[in-house]
Parts: C-alpha cells; sequence; structure tokens
C-alpha cells in the first residue's frame, strides 16, 4: 500500500492534493514519530517544479514526402529503448539543411498539471543531414547507420519514467522529439509498460515502412493492411514518424504513441502519488528482472505485439503473485521474433511479425483480443468490490470507453473470473453479431487480481494532460474525463498492492507457459538441433480430454538421458543429400521419397514423405557415418562395427548411447512435444474433438491439419514453437518414432527410459498431419502401422543422445 497519508480511495479533492505538501507531510509525520522510512521516489519527484516548454511549439512536416507524417528539418532516434540510470545512451539526428540544435530532455509526470519537468540540455549540436535508407532484402527493412550527433550518461539519482529530448533548431525553430525510458533498480509498487513495439510496428517512416505496409499490396495511403505473414521486418534505427492512424497531432510527433494513448494513464497515476516505474515492451523479453521488481504490471494504450518470451515470462511472474492490469485493447494478439541491429549488432532492434498468439491472449488476459471496434462500457456485477464507491449499477453505461481496439469473448475458463462490463461492438472489422465487449477480473494463484479493462481507450477517461488531443475517429470520438472510472482503477491497484503476496524466489515452470530458448532464424535450419535435458512428466491424456482414446492411460515417465532434437521435420532436401552419400557408401535399398504433398511438387524444404521406418532407420545410419559419428542401429546386439544396419529389413538393435542419429522413443517424443505444458496442445486445451471443419484456434496456432492445411504439407516453422524451440510436432506429417505399438504400464509406478514392448508388428507414430483432425493432432494421441509402410502423410525428425 502507499507509504503516505492518503489513498486513491480518498475523495477526489484530497486525491488532487499537490504533491509536494504531501511529500512535506510525509516527512513531517516521520520525523515527529522518530519512523525510518523510504520516501516514495514518484511523490518526491513530482514535488519538482514543472516546465511549460516541453511540448512542440513548431513542427514543420514535409507535405511532399511520407504523406505529411515525416519532418526531415530535423529528426532523429535513440540507440535504446530503455536503460538504467547511469547507463550512457546516444542520440542519432538528421536536420535538413545542416544547422546548429539544442535537445532539451524532459521527464514526463503530473508536476502540479503541468505535464513534464526539464531535465538537461546539451546546446550547441552541429548536425547535418542523413541518408533515408534503402529497403534491405525481401522484407524490406529500412536501417539508418547514422553517426551519434549527441550522448547522455544518465545520472544516478534521475527517477523512472517516460523521457523525451526535444530536438530545436536555432534556426528557424523546428523541433522533434526522441522518446526512451528509464527503468527502475529498486521495487516499485507499479510497473507501467510503455508499448514500444506497438509503436514501431504502425511507425511509417519514412513513408511507407510500417510492419503493415506493402506497396505491392496497396490498400489505402495510409495502412497499406497486409497479410498476417512474416513479410515486413521493422527497426528501431530510425526515428518515429508522425502516428498517423487516427489523430493527425503534429506535436507528438517522434514520441511513438506514447503522447496519444499513455500519457493520460501516467499522469493520472503520478498524480495520486502511486510509486510507479517504467519498462519498455522489450525489458519483458530482454530484462524480465523488471517483472520481480513491482507489485502490479501495467500493459497500457494498445499492447498489441509480444514475443513468446514476453508472454512467457509473464505468465510466470502471474505464478509468483505479481498483479496485472490490461488498461489496453488488441493486447497480445501478434507474436513477434527479434532480429540484431544490421547496424550495431544488438540485440531486438528489429523484429518481424510471425502470427495470432489469440489463445495466450485469452489464458493471460481472460478475454479474447479482437481489432478495431467501438461501444460505451456496460457495467455488470456492480456489487463487485471494484466497483466500490462508484455509484454503478447493473446497466449503467459509460459513453465511448471501448474503443479503438478491444478485447472481447470468449473468455478464459480461469477459476473465479467475472464479467464487469460487457456490450455489443459497432463499426470496425467483421460481423457485429460475433463481437463482443468483455471486461474480466480473475484471482491469480497467490492473491493477486489480473484485471482486464479490454478497451485501449481506458487512459482516456482519466485524465487529460496538458496538450492531450482527446481519442477519436470519424466514427466514434473517445470517452471524457470520468471520475468513476478512475474510482475503479484506484479500487483495483489498492486491492491488488493489498492482496499480493509475491514469491520474488518462486521459481517459474514450463507448465505456466512454454518459452522459446531464444530468437529463432526466419529460414529453419533443416540441420539445427534443440537441446532437450532429462526429466519426468506425465504421459497420456486425461479421462476428460476430448478425443482421447482409452489406450492413451495416463502414466509418470522418468528419462535419464538428454537428448537433441531436429527443430524441424527433416525436409526433402536434407533426406536427398544424406541419401546422395548414403548410396555411393553401401545404402542399396534406401528410397528417394517424396517433396511432401502434392508430390509433383518442388518443394524440397517440405518434409520428406512415402518413406517406410525401414528407410528412416538406415537413412540415420548414413548421416551418422556421414558425420563422423557413431551409427545407432545394428543387427547384432553386441553393436560390433560390421553389424551396422545399411540395407535390407534385418532385426534392428538400438544403441541408444552412442552419439549418432536416431529416431526418438515414444515417451521422448511425447516429453519433447508437450515441453512442459499439459494440455492437449503446448499452445492450450482442444476446443472440440467431434468436427474437423470446427475452428479449433489452439490447434490452429499449434500445426498444419485438415482444418487449415488445404490438405498439402508445408515448409516447417510457419506455426509456432513449442516451449523447446522445436516447430511441428503438431500436423504436417505424422512422425515415426522407434517403439512397437503396445498398451501402456497400469501399475502407477513411475517407468525409466521406456522403449516399448520388445517385439510386435506395428510402430509408433505420433503428431497427426495435414490429412487428420485436430484430434489427432494432441500430444497424447497413438497411432501405428506397419514398418513397412510408406504413406504419403509420413515423415519423421531425428534426436541423438547427449548423456546418460
Amino acid at each position: 500500500m502507499h507509504r503516505y497519508p492518503f489513498s486513491p480511495r480518498n475523495p477526489p479533492s484530497l486525491r488532487s492534493v499537490w504533491p509536494r505538501l504531501l511529500a512535506a507531510l510525509l516527512t513531517a509525520v516521520l520525523a515527529a514519530s522518530g519512523m525510518a522510512a523510504s520516501p516514495n521516489p514518484t511523490v518526491l519527484e513530482n514535488a519538482n517544479a514543472g516546465a511549460n516548454d516541453w511540448r512542440l511549439a513548431n513542427v514543420l512536416l514535409d507535405r511532399g514526402t511520407s504523406y505529411g507524417l515525416r519532418s526531415p528539418r530535423v529528426e532523429g532516434f535513440a540507440s535504446k529503448t530503455s536503460l538504467y540510470p547511469g547507463e550512457p545512451i546516444d542520440f542519432h539526428i538528421s536536420a535538413e539543411p545542416a544547422a546548429v540544435l539544442d535537445v532539451d530532455v524532459y521527464r514526463t509526470g503530473y508536476y502540479g498539471g503541468v505535464g513534464a519537468r526539464h531535465m538537461t540540455r546539451i546546446g550547441g549540436l552541429e548536425v547535418g543531414p542523413q541518408p533515408v535508407p534503402d529497403e534491405v532484402g525481401e522484407m524490406r527493412l529500412r536501417e539508418c547507420d547514422w553517426p551519434v550527433a549527441a550522448s547522455l550518461e544518465i545520472p544516478e539519482d534521475w527517477v523512472s519514467g517516460v523521457y523525451l529530448a526535444k530536438m530545436t533548431r536555432r534556426d528557424d525553430g523546428a523541433q522533434s522529439y526522441i522518446i526512451f525510458v528509464l527503468k527502475s533498480r529498486e521495487p516499485a509498487d507499479v510497473l507501467f509498460q510503455v508499448s514500444d513495439l506497438t509503436w514501431q510496428s504502425y511507425n511509417k517512416w519514412p513513408g511507407a515502412s510500417s510492419l503493415y505496409d506493402n506497396p505491392a499490396r496497396r490498400v489505402s495511403p495510409y495502412n497499406e493492411y497486409i497479410a498476417k505473414t512474416n513479410e515486413t521486418l521493422v527497426s528501431f534505427d530510425r526515428p518515429y514518424a508522425l502516428f498517423g492512424q487516427l489523430q493527425f497531432a503534429a506535436d507528438t510527433i517522434g514520441s511513438g504513441e506514447y503522447l496519444l494513448w499513455e500519457f493520460p494513464l501516467a499522469y493520472w497515476l503520478e498524480k495520486q502519488g502511486y510509486h510507479v516505474a517504467y519498462c519498455s515492451n522489450i525489458d519483458l523479453d530482454q530484462d524480465p528482472a523488471v517483472l520481480d521488481r513491482a507489485k502490479v504490471f501495467l500493459s497500457v494504450g494498445h499492447d498489441e505485439f509480444y514475443t513468446y518470451q514476453m508472454v512467457a515470462n509473464a505468465y510466470a511472474a502471474r505464478g509468483r503473485g505479481l498483479s496485472m492490469a490490461f488498461l489496453s485493447g488488441n493486447s497480445v494478439f501478434d507474436m513477434l521474433y527479434f532480429h540484431d541491429s544490421g547496424v550495431t549488432g544488438e540485440p531486438a532492434r528489429a523484429f518481424r511479425r510471425i502470427a495470432p498468439i489469440r489463445s495466450a491472449t485469452r489464458q493471460l488476459i481472460g478475454a479474447s483480443s479482437y481489432g478495431v471496434g467501438y461501444a460505451d462500457w456496460v457495467v455488470e456485477n456492480a456489487d463487485h468490490w471494484i466497483y466500490e464507491g462508484t455509484g454503478f449499477s447493473d446497466g449503467d453505461v459509460v459513453p465511448n470507453l471501448i474503443g479503438w481496439e478491444f478485447h472481447g469473448k470468449p473468455l478464459a475458463a480461469a477459476p473465479g473470473l467475472v464479467t464487469l462490463a460487457s456490450s455489443n461492438i459497432i463499426g470496425g472489422m467483421g460481423d457485429p453479431s460475433e463481437r463482443q465487449h468483455a471486461a474480466t477480473l480473475y484471482p491469480g494463484p497467490r492473491g493477486n487480481w489480473i484485471f482486464n479493462a479490454g478497451t485501449a481507450w481506458w487512459p482516456e477517461a482519466l485524465a487529460t494532460p496538458p496538450g492531450h488531443v482527446p481519442a477519436g475517429t470519424f466514427q466514434r470520438r473517445g470517452p471524457d474525463d470520468d471520475e468513476r472510472i478512475a474510482r475503479v482503477t484506484a479500487n483495483f491497484l489498492d486491492r491488488a498492492l493489498a492482496d499480493s503476496q509475491v514469491d520474488f524466489s518462486a521459481a517459474s515452470t514450463t507448465a505456466e507457459f512454454h518459452r522459446l530458448n531464444g530468437p529463432l532464424d526466419a529460414d529453419p535450419d533443416p540441420k539445427a538441433m534443440v537441446h532437450i535435458p532429462a526429466g519426468q512428466f506425465t504421459m497420456g491424456s486425461p479421462g476428460e480430454e476430448p478425443g482421447r482414446h482409452p489406450w492413451e492411460t495416463q502414466h509418470e515417465v522418468v528419462l535419464t538421458r538428454s537428448f537433441t532434437m531436429g527443430r524441424i521435420e527433416v525436409p526433402w532436401s536434407l533426406w536427398s543429400e544424406v541419401r546422395n552419400w548414403a548410396v555411393k557408401h553401401g545404402y542399396t535399398d534406401l528410397g528417394p521419397g517424396f517433396h511432401g504433398i502434392p508430390i509433383q511438387s518442388d518443394d524440397a524444404d517440405h518434409p520428406v514423405v512415402g518413406v517406410s521406418w525401414w528407410d528412416v532407420i538406415k537413412w540415420c545410419n548414413a548421416r551418422s557415418e556421414m558425420e563422423g559419428l557413431t551409427p545407432v542401429y545394428y543387427a547384432d546386439e553386441a553393436f560390433p562395427p560390421d553389424a551396422v544396419v545399411r540395407t535390407g529389413m534385418a532385426s534392428i538393435h538400438a544403441n541408444l548411447d552412442a552419439n549418432g542419429y536416431r529416431l526418438p522413443t515414444e515417451a521422448e517424443w511425447e516429453y519433447a512435444a508437450r515441453a512442459g505444458v499439459p494440455t492437449a496442445f503446448y499452445t492450450g486445451p482442444i476446443i472440440d474433438a467431434t468436427d474437423a471443419r470446427v475452428p479449433d484456434p489452439n490447434a490452429n496456432e499449434a500445426g498444419w491439419h485438415a482444418g487449415n492445411s488445404e490438405r498439402t504439407t508445408h515448409a516447417g516453422g510457419q506455426k509456432l514453437a513449442n516451449g523447446w524451440g522445436l516447430w511441428d510436432m503438431l500436423g504436417n506429417v505424422f512422425e515415426w518414432t522407434w517403439d512397437w505399438y503396445g498398451p501402456y504400464p497400469t501399475d502407477n509406478q513411475p517407468v525409466v527410459d521406456p522403449t516399448g514392448p520388445g517385439a510386435g508388428t506395428q510402430r509408433v507414430l505420433r503428431g497427426g498431419s495435414m490429412m487428420n483432425p485436430p484430434r489427432h493432432l494432441r500430444a497424447a494421441h497413438r497411432h501405428a502401422v506397419a514398418p513397412a509402410t510408406a504413406f504419403y502423410n509420413i515423415g519423421f525428425r531425428v534426436v541423438q543422445t547427449v548423456e546418460r
């Protein structure tokens, strides 16, 4: 709770007292009582005098280029999106024509209603014009290789916040911003995450280079939307153009969407005296320790883009007791992969979009993420504690609060989840009858709370800072300031701060959410292997899982070997490379395989199909020998070198301790496929097991099946990787395993390193295929065929034993 003598639950007249008076009162009270306490840095910072000149007063947009969204007279970018006190930051600036510039740095906040405080000036910079970089590669990346115009080492006493570096030409006074975030190494009550991945995704600088732009698919001059693919890369090594989708507020240029969508919340929080720390979106991926230094995490405004590692870290923090408020819309909607800067080599300076992650949205936030839409806030469950003191009754309306992006149904199946508001959406895209706003709240595992307001316009109802342009579109304007919504926000924050039992020492678990082991390449390496540690898991499916078979009996399995596994299914190109070597080195009957399906295609990067279990065993030995490794499969159980299987269908014995390539055991396959996740898919539970035509968003995100594949195989790496970083474990093609098919044990005793029955007539297939319904993609689903079978939808992937 607050460490000063007032609370946001108090009447508005008390909440609006100037922070300087409150800081003085706090000091006096502590001194009189003899108590020692750490003063709230946010309150003390806002006791400083604000600066009236922080806003841009002279923006000269070039109407002849970039749809009028750029100011070549002066523009720049920072070398970092966020940093800590004591660390340096560089400003890369261009001025056309050359000019002498001053750079004034401000911290945004409340400051008695002024909105910002002047921190320092870097004066007399001689800056010339810098080149606009050409688009590079098929993904049209633009990165500015501009020299450093000024550097600043952040003083240790600067307080966490969102900072604006205002650049001003001395000749004609043209101005624009550079924005960056200062983090805190010390604990705070509230962590405010700016949505800078979304700002950069919509950044059109220098004209049509946002994540959504593709001149070859032009729809309109302002938003040339493309399909949800990975066609475009965008970089932080460039200025922010004017955000040009809704309000054309010239005096926000260079600040991304912060001043438009997020500053009202920061202004309000600091006015109330909450102890706030700030971070970048990117910090959830690159510096997740920021989540361990707060009790409440805030997603703000239009918070659309996340990496899977960001989501995984958020899940883990929620499990440790972090409360969360999604005062935002369209949040956690699309997955990104980070790329290093092509200019400096710095990590996470560029990114591309991969696929929607709606199941993650629903499971974390409590509701599903949608696109554009508008509605009024219609109260439900008005007797809930979050509405205390608001005077709301069920059915009461807050006009225009829902927009521009929103969250809605279906809702998560979280225990204790309550709907706080719902209403029918108007405008935007899609069938309105299928789109309904939903605000939700559910309890976390350690006394924490997760609140979802479900609207990007929530901050708009809290405050109108100096110069703020109210939200609105041609379809609907945004909300007015509303003291009732401010009270709802305060009620949530106060309850979360009081109830959360944050355990920063609690270990996170992959069962909470699957996480990726580092960035993945744009083009999957067919030879790439992923390390899978030894461990224990529950194999099989629970009785209530839709689509399960009775022979999927759950039992505990202990795997004592670490192993590596192919990141993707073996493509025909790699199959052919090894086979060409093999036929020259004593392998006489190794089939050619097919280039996926349709067979007549020339898709060498599709998984090889039409290969029997016998073909695969010999191919594994051939690849092992080709790479100088010890083969795994022999015709003699003593494993003499002259018994390596290279031809025929002899009795096979596997040396699982050898370092060569082999098939996974059935247990190894399921352990790797699950990556610690107990649900049917590593993206969530199965929705419907009766009809392949029923959309299943979790199955769609994980793999190719009969409902989304168009009955063809696909190159590896186009769906979501699981927690180990493995692609296509579910769907695309069935995968051979080592084991003969047989019943699972039923004695409730853990099984150590199982390899299946000693004999049989069918070998186990796993994973389902592009021809199967989603229920066959479940991690526990078992299929089996004779080892001589060579079907059009059967392929494989390899493993190697690391240690025993």
